[in-house]
């Protein structure tokens, strides 16, 4: 029975697990953060801000809850009862995959008990594939494949208009962590602010949403702390703000608080009572303000009241203005304001602690301080601010309303206006009243939220579709480039979507490489070989196989679970989290270094610095077993100073984070580690490394208990040979050292794709870089339901095969059910000149075979109705028939459409659509045809899609077509051509040059003659040692029908002796490695492994071949044998889906650059041919000088200009007229009076030198003719 491949389904659990925390909790509580909007009928709010007494009517519009049901299609769409609706239906009509959201909307009049709600399906929300609210979750695979699916159907992408679509995982700061910054830029932001701050990206776990707390050390050594609110940025004073979130703690509370870290430190005890000075001296004891309202609120209120203004019911205070501030944008991980003060303070002494360089500042581009932006928390974001556009939109109606009654009350509208739509009866009431009697009806509460209830998936459908997120209420960290097609050009270019992350688009523009860096934190979590070369280099980024981001978004219960443990430890812990400030006055100044443990950033606890080391390896202990409620995925932290002693001690458990598994030594077990405990752990790459590490450190430990040895006695003892040399690859940089974990397996800091390279460990690094890209480029299987597939364009190789030479996790993912290539027989030799720098010949007759053979999938979406008519039942339909029922065009089928396997090219029929109208009471029949416009194809699949049974006025927001739709899937067949681009698995691609008559070809003894003929010269300059060794196992792998494993670090066992003692003893570099000498008795039996080439080469000498694979060969053309021995093997390659038939390009004129005056590029913009420095290379070693003239000149940006010949000088040139008919113009140089020639030079020239006379540089050309120079 088939079955899941759990490795291949797992790559994209963190998109679909976090579309999972989106349904379960985000939609759930992102309605409580959602601000509710008001609308009164009196605007002069002003008179209620300075009498808080009085309040003003208004009604309170908000969200109360949404929910999201699951995809479902119309019954007239469906064959039975069954009405779910599966990825493939949405795929096949192009249409989007989606689920009704419904949406409840409530009515509060204060001071009345009851709300008016109302609940409506505002529209259809997308739905990430195999996510919760997929129909596919939780199917069998033979329901998969019913369902038209591939078994291992990955989903963690959405299905937007036939498009594959998915969401970008960001790189963003950590959240709930407060990083120390030292940079220059805080200095351009504010003349008062120092080079350090402390910055926290506070994550809100009800929503996923962030905000960004900045906390400034000013020049004064004072602090202000900074927050956005609505794109704006708010800066408060930071004794304001630690005082507004306890307005009611005393002074000399205050003050313990500030000292208790101090103790002993005169300098540090001096400032902190400063500081205190500073906030109490300046607090006059009693002001009128402290009958009314709280003076600390109302002040930081005051602050903010431009920005909040607007999220605040009418008539609210500075001091509701001020909370709101705090509850909102002020570290949203704290839920109370007790947490929001002690994190403050930790900040507060931290930012002072690193000014006076205790503490050591943090690089926020190090990705020990990063982690991603899940799909999910994106997408909660976007629908909190779609739902929050819609509450304004409600707002805006029913300001409308109010105008609209007023013009009816004051009798400046005469007659009804239509867009007023609740009718009142004036009478003689009061207007105010009346107006008041306007906000409560329901019947213009109902109205507007039928109105704006469409417009909130529209935003979520524009995101998607475009990938453009417009939020200006909540903080995203770009705009645009969130969404990204799902490229399903082979199995891999669709699975690495899933693992890839992003730096952010910001960054592309920089012209700093910080970002872009290749860091040691980095180790285990991003792959340092699959990223792309180019602009987006070392910014699209790939997490390795291992790695996996957090997705559980409920964090609730990790501060209670870290509190049992405490208590289990012996601390007390007290109702706000710290211990009782009563004791710390009880310990000396040597007792009171303690340390804070933190939760998400909120510190918990103190605990002496003493203990620190001990309570950090139990609460690793017990994260280990599960004990205290604490789970696998939470992150210790560890974070030691200068001296070595922990400055405190953290525990992270908010999603986003990425972690990674690491075996621990002392266990055996599997943890989880972060790349913040990473920095400070140490980890062996292998069990090798390990043993070899602990090994050396028993001896020292042994030798450092003996007595040691004076200077003389052991140069004697070396010189005797007691004391052994120690030899070449036993000795590593950085042992001694007690290793805590070891690594899952050495390939561990690779990605999936980086990992699938064979012998990448001997290629130089750059090639495996660019074999990540082209592997993401070779034509193969791209799925396996292609029945069920209307892609706009898929590519297809007919014949692929399994490759010979695997790595493990080409295995452990199963790759052999989507391969990318054919083993070929290659031959390395320079053959007929064919084969110059990167080109290749191939066999014909392997072509004529069926070698890499290949096809390309297009699909035409046609629909009945055109893009801008109205909607009108049964208008429009497809048809081929008259009257008579006899066919109007031979060459389509009855239904208006063509027959499967009819062959079209360019300007055939491929459809007929018929227009019915009414005109003077008549039926008018109308046509129009759809043709064909592109290369010689074969129908392959024909599809009609019918519309939704919705009525007229429905129609318009149902979730369906709106008429009826054909898709015309076309096969068009590649085969290889001269041109066409292929590449090995060492990112050595080429082209196809010459295809080479099989009689022809060079033969070996046996026959065989090769697929491909490789140049030897492409090897050395590329250093792609591991092709070579590739061409060797797969030889072996071929000679004795067993897969070769050629996974990147493994180690070969040792081959049984193949009689030949220089071969058994290493060869030369064994010869070399011993100096000189053959291995004795005794390292022979103490040798377990073999070198790569030496394992290959006595498979091959066991096969009766030469040890390195070379063999005799015979020119197919003189039959006479090639006095050489060739290097011939099986080598893995692919094809790419660059072909020559889509780069033909042939243009005389067309647009050129508005600046340059130079062709512009691109094919589809009918753009020139690029003429390279190869080209150009190629013309001038063939003498052909007027051709290059004409190429770069001419056929580009030829300009006539005037130039000095005194001078040289282009700009100087000014032409004036001479006679009264101005008829005849000469030109003269201003600056030498003389005449000027007219010369042809490229426009390109003239641009350049006006750039450099800007900066006070000029060009002087020097004029000849017939080779006579020009002077004067």
């Amino acid at each position: 029975m088939t079955e899941f491949n759990v490795n291949r389904v797992s790559a994209a659990h963190s998109h679909v697990d976090s579309f999972n925390a989106f349904i379960d909790h985000y939609s759930k509580h992102v309605v409580k953060r959602i601000p509710p909007v008001y609308v009164s009928a009196d605007a002069d709010y002003l008179k209620y801000l300075f009498n808080p007494s009085e309040k003003p009517h208004y009604v309170q519009i908000s969200v109360l809850s949404l929910r999201i049901d699951y995809p479902t299609r119309p019954s007239s769409e469906c064959l039975g009862s069954d009405t779910r609706m599966f990825p493939r239906h949405a795929k096949s009509a192009h249409t989007t995959y989606e689920a009704p959201l419904v949406v409840k909307f409530g009515l509060k009049v204060p001071g009345m008990a009851g709300v008016l709600t109302k609940e409506i399906v505002v529209g259809f929300l997308p739905i990430m594939v195999k996510s919760k609210r997929c129909n596919l979750d939780g199917l069998s695979p033979k329901e998969m494949v019913q369902q038209g699916e591939d078994v291992d159907e990955t989903g963690g992408y959405f299905v937007i208009r036939g498009n594959e679509r998915i969401l970008r995982q960001l790189i963003v700061l950590r959240s709930n962590y407060p990083l120390a910054i030292k940079s220059e830029n805080n200095r351009n932001k504010h003349a008062l602010f120092t080079d350090y701050s402390i910055m926290m990206r506070s994550q809100c776990c009800d929503d996923g949403c962030s905000v960004s707390n900045i906390l400034y050390l000013t020049v004064n050594k004072r602090c202000v702390f900074r927050t956005i609110v609505k794109s704006s940025v708010v800066l408060i004073p930071f004794g304001l703000l630690l005082r507004a979130t306890m307005p009611f703690m005393s002074d000399d509370e205050l003050k313990h608080r500030l000292l208790e870290d101090a103790l002993g430190d005169v300098e540090l005890t001096v400032y902190y009572h400063r500081f205190f000075l500073d906030m109490t001296e300046r607090d006059p004891l009693l002001s009128d303000i402290d009958f009314k309202e709280n003076r600390y609120l109302y002040r930081l209120g005051s602050a903010c009241w431009t920005q909040i203004q607007q999220y605040m019911p009418p008539g609210a205070t500075y001091e509701e203005c001020g909370a709101y501030l705090l509850r909102n944008y002020v570290l949203l991980q704290a839920k109370t304001n007790s947490e929001k003060f002690d994190t403050l303070m930790y900040m507060f002494k931290k930012l002072i602690k690193v000014s006076r360089g205790e503490t050591q500042t943090e690089n926020y581009d190090s990705f020990a301080f990063q982690e991603l932006l899940l799909p999910g928390q994106i997408y909660s974001c976007i629908l909190k601010e779609s739902l929050y556009m819609a509450l304004l939109k409600i707002r805006s109606i029913y300001q409308a309303e109010l105008i609209e009654l007023c013009k009816n009350i004051s009798g400046g509208s005469a007659r009804r206006s239509k867009r007023q739509v609740v009718e009142m009866e004036l009478g003689s009431h009061d207007p105010k009243q009346l107006m008041q009697q306007l906000l409560e009806r329901a019947e213009l509460f109902s109205y507007a939220v039928d109105k704006v209830g469409p417009d909130i998936t529209k935003k979520l459908h524009y995101f998607l579709a475009t990938g453009n997120a417009t939020t200006t209420h909540f903080e995203l960290p770009q705009s645009s480039g969130l969404t990204v097609v799902a490229e399903r050009i082979n199995y891999h270019r669709f699975m690495s979507h899933f693992r890839s992350v992003h730096r952010g688009s910001i960054f592309a523009k920089m012209r700093s490489t910080e970002v872009r860096k290749l860091l040691g934190e980095t180790w285990g979590f991003i792959c340092p070989v699959h990223t792309p070369d180019g602009a987006p280099c070392g910014l699209l980024l790939h997490l390795t196989q291992f790695a996996i981001p957090v997705t559980d978004a409920d964090c609730s219960g990790a501060t209670d679970a870290v509190k049992s443990f405490l208590r289990h430890q012996g601390y007390h812990v007290d109702f706000t989290g710290n211990e009782a400030v009563s004791q710390f006055w009880q310990l000396g100044a040597n007792d009171s270094r303690r340390i804070p443990v933190l939760v998400d950033g909120i510190p918990v606890c103190n605990v002496p610095m003493a203990d620190a080391h001990r309570l950090y390896n139990e609460i690793k202990k017990a994260k280990r077993h599960g004990t205290f409620g604490l789970k696998q995925h939470y992150e210790l932290v560890a974070l030691p100073d200068s001296k070595g002693q922990y400055t405190s001690l953290m525990v992270l458990t908010y999603p986003g984070r990425v972690i990674r598994p690491v075996r621990c030594v002392k266990t055996d077990i599997i943890e989880w580690i972060g790349p913040i405990a990473q920095l400070w752990s140490t980890i062996a790459v292998n069990e090798e490394e390990l043993k070899l590490s602990h090994k050396m450190l028993d001896e020292s430990n042994i030798r450092k208990s003996s007595k040691p040895l004076s200077t003389s006695e052991a140069i004697e003892k070396y010189r005797e040979g007691s004391i052994p040399e120690p030899k070449e690859g036993t000795t590593l940089d950085n042992v001694p050292v007690k290793y805590e974990y070891v690594e899952v397996s050495p390939t561990a800091i690779l990605s999936v794709t980086a990992a699938l390279t064979p012998f990448s460990n001997h290629n130089q690094s750059p090639r495996n870089m660019y074999q990540c890209q082209m592997l993401k480029q070779s034509m193969g299987v791209p799925y396996h339901c292609e029945q069920f597939r209307s892609d706009v364009k898929a590519y297809r190789l007919l014949f692929p095969q399994k490759p010979l030479v695997t790595t493990q996790e080409y295995r452990r993912m199963k790759y052999e059910d989507y391969p990318t290539g054919i083993n070929a027989i290659v031959a390395v030799i320079a053959h007929t000149g064919f084969d110059m720098e990167d080109a290749m010949i191939i066999n014909k007759s392997s072509l004529e075979r069926g070698a890499f053979h290949g096809c390309i999938y297009k699909t035409k979406v046609i629909d009945s109705m055109p893009p801008n008519a109205k909607i009108r039942e049964g208008q429009y339909y497809f048809n081929n028939t008259n009257h008579l029922g006899s066919k109007i065009i031979p060459s389509l089928d009855k239904d208006g459409l063509p027959s499967v396997g009819a062959r079209v090219r360019n300007g055939t029929i491929i459809c007929r659509v018929e227009a019915r109208e009414r005109i003077d009471g008549g039926h008018h029949t109308t046509d129009r045809v759809e043709k064909y416009h592109d290369e010689d194809a074969v129908v392959d699949q024909v599809t009609m899609i019918g519309a939704s049974d919705a009525n007229a006025a429905d129609r318009a927001g149902a979730s369906g077509l709106k008429c009826n739709r054909a898709t015309i899937k076309f096969r068009i067949v590649r085969n290889p051509i001269v041109g066409d681009k292929f590449a090995s698995r060492h990112g050595q691609k080429g082209i196809l040059s010459m295809a080479w008559p099989a009689e022809d070809m060079p033969f070996l003894e046996s026959g065989i003659t090769p697929d491909i003929i490789f140049n030897p010269h492409g090897l050395p300059s590329r250093m792609t040692i591991g092709k070579l060794i590739e061409c060797m196992a797969g030889k072996s792998a071929a000679l004795h029908g067993e897969f070769q494993d050629a996974t990147c670090f493994r180690t070969y066992p040792k081959q049984m002796k193949t009689g030949n003692k220089w071969i058994d003893h290493g060869g030369l570099k064994g010869w070399e490695e011993r100096g000189g000498r053959y291995m004795t008795e005794e390292e022979e039996a103490a040798q377990t492994e073999d070198d790569v080439v030496d394992y290959f080469g006595k498979t091959l000498l066991q096969a009766g071949y030469d040890y390195y694979g070379t063999e005799s060969m015979y020119c197919g053309i003189l039959g006479t044998e090639i006095k050489t021995h060739i290097f011939v093997g099986c080598i893995f390659y692919q094809r790419l889906r660059h072909m020559v038939s889509d780069k033909a390009q042939v243009r005389a004129t067309g647009p050129v650059d508005a600046i340059t005056k130079q062709p512009v590029k691109g094919r589809k913009n009918r753009g020139g041919i690029r003429f390279g420095e190869m080209e150009r290379d190629s013309l001038i070693a063939h003498g052909a000088s007027a051709l290059l003239q004409d190429r770069l000149m001419h056929c580009s940006d030829a300009h006539t200009a005037y130039v000095c010949p005194k001078c040289g000088s282009i700009l100087s040139a000014t032409i004036t007229s001479i006679g009264l008919t101005s008829k005849f113009q000469v030109s003269k140089c201003r600056l030498c009076d003389v005449k000027c020639k007219l010369v042809t030079i490229p426009y390109v020239l003239r641009y350049v030198a006006n750039e450099l006379a800007s900066i006070n540089v000029g060009i002087k050309l020097h004029l000849s003719q017939l080779g006579v120079p020009i002077r004067l």
